[in-house]
């Protein structure tokens, strides 16, 4: 699909397209964090199933908008609350991690179990559900490096299940952070700002898988016209309306303790409102081509977790008009979303590699700099050095001006080099600080008979 056909397939992706524009941002970062913000408003119980074959997969979208200072990241952010800002009653929460623990109390907390009369049972704790969806949302990936640099760091692994919607949390060494969340018990979605320069974080884990879990999108617009645009007369449509009922804190206890396994048919699970949207056949096919690629280990790092984020954006493409029926118009924008994020990942990564580069070539240049300038002061040292023998030994064995030979200072500037003594020699004669002449005995030299300054 090309990108003329794409931005007018649909209203509400014409609107996305003209705010852009009006505002000075990339139409494609702020559609994918658009969508981030209403995956992450959509509650855990909503799931998409590619084929009859597959188990249903998580909603979770992950966004990386990349570009320089100045190019709009942070104010594509706040326009996308603006677009879709939370509706009231929704549990989604935006949060900014420092550690993978702390990704995962954000959804559920312990605290110490009391008796009726308010008396504390030591040891003994309750899980206290906060949420059950949250968006983080990162203006400055220097803050996720930071936190995947810790010793003992469960950031990486934290979002790499997360991503994935599988469990999160386990055994910790306290009772009190012991917290475990099962599969389909939570939302997680991220957005995550990021300079092209500081993108190795993402693509120095390619190997497990991390930067194939995120979506690129450039924040800058190369194509911004001179004239700015006018801003869309019409209303954006309320894509959150359509958002099913999430569930509540006894289901999502009682599916918890299931390991997120919902009993067959809903029975025990306080029936369990699942909503399941289902792809069209073109989608189950191209499933079992990556998953046979897969298979056999042909895909590459990059490409890896191709199809789920495909799903996901067709799902999201489909609930936004209201559907939990998805067809190949959606199937088709969201492999034109993956299309546009290849684009964007692989001048992300071009860009990385050349300031990379530049990186190694300002420090190896440094270091050769550095090298010669320590060189010029140790010779400088040296040469000083030579200076003070060569005065003090005059001084003391020649008062007679008869002059010493080189060979006689030797014993005492062996531990110069010869090219810090000739310049010892040639700076104290230059500066008048000693005579110089020819004799038997070869050059000789003598303290001047009338000092430097006298």
């Amino acid at each position: 699909m090309d990108p003329e056909t794409f931005w007018h397939s649909r209203a509400w992706l014409r609107y996305v397209h003209a705010d852009a524009k009006y505002r000075r941002l990339n139409p494609f970062a702020l559609l994918l964090t658009v969508l981030a913000r209403l995956s992450a408003l959509t509650p855990p119980n909503v799931t998409v199933q590619v084929s009859p074959h597959d188990r249903p997969m998580s909603l979770n979208l992950n966004v990386v908008l990349v570009g320089a200072a100045g190019t709009g990241k942070g104010k594509t952010l706040r326009e996308a609350r603006e677009l879709l800002p939370t509706p009231e009653g929704n549990r989604m929460q935006v949060k900014k991690p420092r550690t993978g623990e702390g990704i995962v109390t954000a959804f559920v907390d312990r605290a110490e179990l009391r008796d009726e009369e308010g008396r504390i049972h030591k040891g003994q704790y309750v899980n206290k559900i906060k949420t059950d969806r949250v968006l983080l949302e990162l203006s400055e990936v220097t803050d996720l490096r930071t936190a995947m640099a810790g010793e003992g760091s469960t950031m990486l692994g934290t979002l790499l299940s997360g991503f994935s919607g599988e469990t999160l949390g386990g055994n910790t060494r306290t009772a009190r952070s012991n917290v475990t969340l099962p599969p389909n018990t939570y939302r997680l979605s991220s957005v995550i700002a990021a300079q092209p320069s500081q993108c190795d974080v993402f693509f120095a884990n390619a190997e497990v898988g991390f930067a194939s879990r995120f979506l690129f999108a450039p924040a800058g617009d190369p194509l911004a016209p001179d004239v700015q645009p006018p801003a869309p007369q019409d209303t954006f449509p309320a894509l959150a309306a359509g958002i099913p009922q999430g569930p509540d804190d006894a289901q999502l206890e009682t599916l918890r303790n299931r390991d997120g396994v919902p009993y067959p048919h809903g029975a025990g699970m306080l029936a369990w409102p699942a909503h399941v949207i289902h792809l069209p056949l073109v989608a189950a096919r191209e499933a079992d081509r990556l998953q046979l690629l897969g298979t056999r280990g042909e895909l590459g790092d990059l490409d890896a977790h191709r199809l789920e984020p495909a799903a996901r954006l067709t799902a999201l493409f489909a609930m936004a008009d209201g559907r939990e029926e998805a067809g190949e118009e959606d199937w088709a924008l969201a492999n034109t979303c993956l299309h546009f994020s290849d684009d964007a990942r692989s001048d992300c990564l071009a860009r990385m590699q050349a300031a990379s580069h530049r990186r190694k070539v300002q420090r190896a240049a440094d270091d050769k700099l550095a090298k010669v300038e320590a060189e010029a002061e140790v010779l400088a040292q040296q040469v000083n050095r030579a200076k003070e023998i060569i005065l003090n030994y005059l001084t003391k064995h020649d008062a007679g001006r008869e002059g010493k030979n080189r060979g006689e200072f030797t014993p005492r500037l062996k531990r110069i080099p010869d090219e810090a003594r000739t310049a010892a020699f040639d700076e104290l004669v230059q500066g008048g600080e000693i005579d110089t002449w020819p004799s038997e005995r070869g050059t000789v030299y003598a303290l001047a008979i009338t000092p430097p300054g006298v």
